[in-house]
């Protein structure tokens, strides 16, 4: 049962495979990252003072 939903999500979200893709992702995901620190940063000085 749980293995026939494993198979089923990853169909409908295929892991990336070749080095392009994984590298997309993951800049994707650096970019995210840092623009999530920046906002946290920038609240904490404008709300810490």
């Amino acid at each position: 049962m749980a293995g026939q939903e494993k198979v089923e999500l990853m169909r409908k979200y295929p892991v990336p495979q070749t080095l392009a893709e994984i590298n997309k992702c993951s800049f994707i995901g650096w970019i995210l990252f840092t623009l999530f620190t920046v906002a946290i940063f920038a609240l904490t000085l404008y709300f810490g003072g």
